[in-house]
């Protein structure tokens, strides 16, 4: 099995975030995003020291990794695309809604 790793930063030093900050982006498809990100499901919890955002003063109490089965992230993740609209490359946007809508629309069936 193979997992994707998305990126974090540790400083933006370069501006490297605010290239991908695109506050043209729906709320609707980010905030839907950010919560997809914000609730992964659980990997692990690296050692190291709690994350910062980068951008503000927004502070997690611990690192947490999640994934979908396909990517990896960074729990902070979640507050980039949702506080500043950092934006994720359109195919994965793509993917991770498309995965999103599929469980959303699912039917329910009791199995136990």
């Amino acid at each position: 099995m193979e997992l994707r790793t998305l990126s974090t930063w540790s400083c933006n030093k370069n501006g490297e975030l605010d290239e991908l900050v695109d506050p043209e982006w729906s709320d609707d498809e980010s905030s839907e995003l950010s919560d997809y990100l914000e609730f992964g499901t659980l990997l692990g919890y690296p050692i190291s020291t709690p994350p910062t955002c980068t951008m503000c003063d927004f502070k997690l109490p611990q690192m947490l990794i999640f994934t979908d089965g396909v990517y990896e992230w960074s729990q902070i993740l979640f507050h980039y695309v949702r506080a500043h609209k950092v934006r994720l490359p359109d195919p994965i946007v793509t993917e991770m809604l498309s995965r999103l809508h599929r469980l959303q629309d699912a039917e329910h069936v009791k199995a136990w």
